[in-house]
């Protein structure tokens, strides 16, 4: 197998590491978010009862 290839094959799998990293992030921070949307809508209904 040639350097270029090996270098070329090195950079897609770098590449698809760091996309499945960032999708994993995006989705624990939407987690997050929703996590902290009920807690305040949950203090709101305490709140109100």
């Amino acid at each position: 197998m040639d350097s270029t290839y090996k270098r070329r094959n090195n950079d897609f799998y770098k590449a698809m590491n760091k996309a499945e990293v960032e999708k994993e992030s995006k989705s624990e921070s939407d987690d997050l978010q929703e996590i902290s949307q009920l807690l305040h809508l949950n203090t709101n209904f305490e709140k109100n009862y």
